[in-house]
């Protein structure tokens, strides 16, 4: 899951260099008339948005991306975390829109860059497993010398 986040990861980087969208809560802070609000959640992501926010690190959305992979990892390993983490790894996807950090088509591609990264790390365990079979195998050997009678 480590590997296959990071190759999301990496994937997601070369989507910021080859395709610099500001996301919409700059790029159409002119539009939004009405302030998003909440209690906890909101003035803290605002705060962090505030201090540490992007303008162009937007497509495709690596944490849509990352939390396809642990979505799907936890599908097929852990199916009671699946259905504890499950809504809210959904909620995050409906999240990063209505929060205006993403477009929907950035979450579209953060869902296929997690997909995509799920298929290359698939790919490359078979192709490892399937080199471990033609692997070598150790024999006993020694080149101790023996008194010879």
């Amino acid at each position: 899951m480590v590997f296959a986040s990071a190759v999301a990861f990496y994937i997601s980087y070369l989507g910021f260099i080859f395709f610099p969208v500001e996301g919409p809560r700059y790029a159409l802070s002119t539009l939004h008339q009405v302030p998003i609000k909440g209690f906890v959640f909101v003035p803290l992501t605002q705060w962090v948005v505030k201090v540490g926010g992007l303008h162009g690190g937007c497509m495709p959305s690596s944490h849509v991306a990352i939390a396809c992979v642990v979505f799907v990892f936890t599908y097929r390993y852990t199916r009671r975390l699946f259905y504890l983490l499950g809504p809210l790894i959904l909620s995050l996807f409906i999240g990063t829109v209505w929060g205006r950090f993403h477009y929907f088509l950035d979450v579209l591609a953060g869902i296929l860059v997690g997909i995509f990264s799920l298929y290359l790390i698939d790919k490359m365990e078979h192709f490892w497993r399937k080199r471990e079979d033609y692997a070598f195998e150790e024999k006993d050997f020694s080149l101790d010398l023996v008194e010879s009678k």
